[in-house]
């Protein structure tokens, strides 16, 4: 049996060779007091700034000058002028000020999903670019994501040689959008006979778009709501009547994959140029906001953009800019500021909204308070290091690639402080749990559960142990904290499995449909590591699950109703246009 992961260090190894990683030099003192968004003016500072201009810094200290003041509604704020800085030019947010310990980025002040469970089976993630001013690759999720890594072999087939078996905490995160967990509201407590309840196909996208994403899937009370190429769409779960419709013009454009207070953030236009909020409970659009362009941009520069919600805030951002939203007013809260060398990149939402910010060569992962605007807590990527994902932000997991953006390590984090560090092997997919994680900028890591610090993912698919038909795989367990294996599980039967979610403190498998027999669901007890049938199909539904091999596709259950829904619809007839099914 190959070794398990190291344990976390400080720094961690990333697979490297010890002491490869050097540590980032450790702190000297209190970072400063996080200022606000936006220019700095003259005057001492008060006690606590509102929202504006910051004060002018102290005679021997640099201001932090991350953004642009927020604009009136139809002015654009990369049009407004800079005021005059003192010369020389100054370091900027991110940067380490005078005073400042190395190594540490200034705390900033940002001005300004439950109930779903994991989506599985997407794409590998593609590579990215890190350092630098380019865009980073970040692959972002308001949960957690699996993972499936390869070293020497498979070394989660066997329990670890200790016995350990990490205790199951109340506490459950789920799939990119949370997660079946606990409870009993509208879940079943039997195991259920499932048929295809109903389905929908989307209308195809023109033939020259080729293809249109559609990967969001939401659900509130009673309503499974759906992006489509040319509509977001309200179902009856059951019965799957239509509720409502909004309709959304131009190309297929992100989504925020978290819910806040039954409301979304969606990207639309030509060419994504708008962001509108959506109530999902009610059908109703709340606002749309044509986003600022900086001149000189491109009519591509929106795209590589993500979207999150996290309380009262939609943040978003894209190629060349990013900006923040009151949910409930879309007053805008804050915007870029031309004159700071750091740059927001990515954004994760949920329980808390989690930033990647990009300031020269040095990256830093933020938590951002959603009512007062600050940053929460901040750590920075170690250098020779790429941040891949944020993978969850409750609790938070960072996903970083050693020598690329490939994902090869998991960072777990509690007040912006490493207390875990969990090595997967050679990267991502290919790698022995491997997370599968969307096209950077434009979604979650998926397929996977995390109840309290234990990780449950896939592992990667083998052969078929004595001569049994096709592919398989385990579930395997992994201590967040510790990096360790704590064990794994083999399947109800022969197939590939993805992870679901928890429900009462169990965790849900979906067993792949074969091209002789229909899929199903299973739940294993992590205690006991035994497996029970939850859902068991008939042999009508497989040819609904087949239709979903004719493309990438997510699984979710909600209420005793287990869900694939499709990521893509293609402009080919050739290819299935079914965009969700429900087995119930």
């Amino acid at each position: 049996m190959t070794q398990p992961p190291p344990p976390p260090g400080n720094p961690p190894n990333f697979g490297k060779p010890e002491g490869a990683v050097p540590p980032p030099p450790p702190p000297q003192g209190p970072p400063p007091q996080a200022p606000q968004y936006g220019y700095p003016q003259q005057g001492p500072p008060p006690a606590q700034q509102s929202y504006g201009y910051p004060p002018a810094p102290p005679a021997g200290q640099v201001p932090d000058n991350p953004y642009a003041q927020p604009v009136p509604p139809g002015q654009n704020p990369y049009a407004q002028p800079a005021p005059q800085q003192p010369e020389p030019p100054q370091p900027q947010y991110g940067y380490p000020a005078q005073g400042q310990p190395p190594g540490q980025a200034p705390q900033t002040v940002y001005t300004q999903p439950g109930g779903y469970t994991q989506p599985g089976g997407y794409p590998p993630q593609g590579g990215g670019q890190g350092g630098g001013n380019s865009k980073i690759v970040v692959i972002v999720a308001a949960v957690v994501a699996a993972v499936l890594v390869i070293g020497g072999g498979v070394f989660f087939l066997t329990k670890g040689d200790d016995g350990d078996k990490k205790p199951i905490a109340d506490k459950t995160s789920a799939g990119a959008n949370g997660g079946a967990s606990g409870g009993n509201d509208g879940k079943p407590t039997g195991v259920i006979n499932a048929k295809v309840g109903w389905s929908k196909t989307a209308t195809r996208p023109p033939v020259d778009e080729i293809t249109a994403r559609v990967p969001n899937t939401w659900f509130s009370g009673d309503t499974v709501v759906k992006t489509l190429p040319d509509s977001v769409k309200g179902y009856a779960l059951s019965g799957g009547a239509e509720k409502w419709s909004i309709p959304i013009t131009g190309k297929s454009c992100p989504a925020s994959d978290d819910v806040s207070d039954n409301r979304v953030a969606i990207q639309f236009g030509a060419n994504c140029e708008m962001l509108m909020a959506v109530d999902i409970s009610k059908g109703t659009k709340l606002w749309e906001v044509p986003l600022p362009i900086a001149p000189g941009s491109s009519s591509s520069t929106f795209l590589y953009s993500t979207v999150a919600v996290s309380g009262d805030v939609a943040a978003i951002s894209w190629l060349h800019g990013y900006a923040g939203y009151k949910l409930s007013t879309h007053a805008q809260i804050w915007a870029p500021n031309p004159a700071s060398s750091c740059q927001d990149k990515s954004y994760a939402g949920g329980k808390q909204l989690v930033v990647s910010v990009e300031c020269g060569k040095d990256v830093f992962v933020r938590g951002i308070d959603t009512t007062t605007y600050k940053t929460s807590w901040s750590w920075q990527v170690s250098a020779g290091t790429e941040l891949s994902s944020i993978v969850s932000t409750d609790p938070v997991v960072i996903g970083i690639g050693a020598t690329n953006s490939l994902m090869s390590d998991l960072m777990y984090l509690e007040g912006g402080k490493l207390v875990g560090h969990t090595s997967l092997g050679n990267g991502g997919y290919q790698g022995n749990y491997g997370i599968h994680c969307r096209i950077a900028g434009e979604g979650p890591c998926f397929n996977f559960a995390i109840q309290g610090t234990t990780l449950y993912t896939p592992t990667k698919s083998h052969k078929a142990d004595g001569g049994a038909y096709g592919q398989t795989n385990e579930i395997a367990a992994v201590d967040l904290k510790t990096g360790k294996p704590l064990w794994t599980v083999k399947p109800a039967a022969s197939g590939e499995s993805t992870v679901v979610g928890i429900e009462n403190g169990k965790v849900i498998a979906y067993q792949e449909s074969g091209y002789d027999k229909p899929g199903g669901l299973y739940a294993m007890d992590p205690t006991t590591q035994k497996n029970t049938p939850y859902m068991v199909f008939s042999a009508d539904t497989k040819k609904t699950e087949n239709e979903f091999l004719d493309t990438y596709r997510y699984t979710w259950l909600h209420n005793g109703h287990f869900f694939l829904t499709g990521v893509t619809v293609s402009a080919r007839d050739s290819l299935s246009a079914l965009v969700i099914a429900d087995f119930s």
